[in-house]
């Protein structure tokens, strides 16, 4: 279940305990009554649960589906306030609507929804998240510095999936010009059924909450693989124009229905640490790809210091620098090596990706991927 934990509790005493088989529950931090009485209502319809306190300093350390609170109860000073809600009502004379854009505005992350206004994405908002309990895992993958393989072996990893029967969709987290997902969708995908899909461009436009029947209907699919990148049109819609990474907001909501809809999402963040960032409530592991080195050791740790919350595997590739093997990784990182793969110069270079599905067609290539995902605990033994 995607959760939002009090920010500025330990994570350890909000995982204690937690229960995902429990009746989803949405934290309120407010003394005004009448907004307490609001949401309530919106969150029984949505199947949740709501557990109002009048302050932070009453509130437990729970994994909780959602986190509010009202103007009159704003977050401790310094307290982390990434996806909290500011809840008000509107039309409130002595709140007007400007007046709580600007309170969220004063703490980072923090999301502004005046009601009653907003009662149709608040309840879509919440409705999502009681989702969110579906069974659909998300493994996240990221290389520590470019060209080490992290969108080849993204692609394999979804398509092993694929291949095993299962649902799978492929969020192509960076891409830019070039992009070996991108480039692959551009040629083994007629144009046409491309071009009348959505791309991060458009998904970044919809109004609301993604649906995750919208998501499976809108985007192109590859191999059997549902895939989230950008497409040639909307490219071509900006020629000559640095491409923009793929938003933050729109990959979390893009993430979030992907969950419910499909069986497994694999993440490729590219070199991209803040989208492992707002899929860490959601991730069950991320896996950094990158070659047995000193070098590697570095950018890995500084990756991971960069993302609180997620549990790092390690993927080697490639051949590795004296001195340095699987077990001076694991040691020197502290994380454990889900795959050693033999130097492989295919697997480095994600403009042959075509070529790399080849090696799912051999008993030893597809269990060798399958053991990886196995060890991410995506599949059983």
């Amino acid at each position: 279940m995607a959760s939002s934990r009090v920010p500025f509790l330990p994570a350890s005493a909000a995982r204690a305990g937690s229960d995902d088989s429990a009746e989803p529950t949405f934290l309120l931090v407010t003394g005004d009554e009448e907004l307490r009485d609001d949401v309530a209502l919106i969150a029984a319809v949505v199947g949740g649960r709501l557990d109002c306190r009048p302050g932070w300093a009453e509130v437990p350390p729970e994994d909780w589906a959602a986190v509010m609170c009202g103007p009159d109860a704003l977050p401790p000073a310094g307290a982390p306030t990434e996806q909290i809600l500011l809840l008000g009502h509107g039309e409130d004379a002595e709140a007007p609507p400007d007046a709580l854009w600007r309170l969220a505005a004063s703490r980072p992350g923090m999301q502004a929804v005046p009601l009653p206004q907003a009662e149709v994405w608040l309840s879509e908002h919440l409705g999502g998240r009681v989702m969110d309990r579906a069974p659909g895992c998300v493994l996240g993958v990221a290389g520590v510095f470019g060209g080490v393989g992290a969108t080849t072996l993204s692609y394999l990893l979804a398509a092993e999936a694929a291949a095993r029967g299962m649902s799978a969709l492929l969020v192509d987290g960076d891409p830019h010009p070039g992009s070996g997902i991108r480039a692959l969708l551009r040629e083994q995908v007629p144009s046409a059924s491309v071009d009348e899909s959505l791309g991060w461009s458009a998904l970044a436009q919809i109004e609301g909450e993604l649906s995750s029947s919208q998501l499976q209907a809108a985007l192109p699919v590859l191999e059997g693989i549902h895939v989230v990148s950008e497409t040639e049109s909307a490219a071509g819609a900006t020629a000559g124009a640095e491409a923009e990474p793929a938003p933050l907001r729109t990959a979390e909501e893009v993430i979030g229905a992907g969950k419910r809809a499909f069986d497994l999402v694999i993440l490729d963040a590219g070199r991209r640490p803040e989208l492992l960032r707002a899929a860490a409530d959601r991730m069950e592991c991320a896996l950094l790809v990158a070659p047995a080195s000193a070098r590697s050791v570095d950018a890995a740790d500084e990756l991971m210091a960069a993302v609180s919350g997620v549990s790092f595997q390690l993927v080697l590739n490639g051949r590795a620098r004296p001195g340095w093997r699987a077990a001076e990784m694991r040691e020197a990182l502290g994380v454990e090596v889900a795959a050693d793969i033999p130097e492989q110069r295919w697997l480095r270079r994600s403009d042959e990706l075509g070529a790399s599905y080849e090696l799912l067609r051999s008993g030893r290539g597809a269990a060798m991927i399958g053991g990886i995902l196995q060890a991410a605990g995506v599949v059983d033994g």
